[in-house]
């Protein structure tokens, strides 16, 4: 959902990248001015679109079935913290999981 928030809010810059050299930048106010509704928007679909798919996956499959999958989410999500955010990964944050 992020990703394609973002795509939507670049799309211009990208665009400007490809067919000028020196596209022109907004003020960096202007620039949070435009993107909080964004941020806000996001933050509410990511949370809704969550709970509403696990909460579907219960109805339709096995609970046994989602929860192992579930279950999964934090050894997915370690390696994705490595990768953005440079974090490093300790051998007691795996073995807690």
């Amino acid at each position: 959902m992020a990703g394609v928030c973002l795509l939507v809010v670049k799309r211009r810059q990208i665009v400007a990248q490809v067919t000028h050299p020196s596209p022109q930048r907004l003020p960096e106010a202007e620039k949070w001015r435009r993107v909080w509704p964004w941020i806000l928007a996001n933050a509410f679909a990511g949370q809704t679109l969550g709970v509403s798919c696990y909460q579907w996956a219960l109805k339709t499959t096995p609970t046994g079935v989602v929860l192992a999958i579930v279950a999964t989410t934090p050894l997915v999500v370690i390696p994705f913290a490595r990768i953005v955010e440079g974090e490093k990964i300790e051998t007691r944050s795996v073995m807690a999981e």
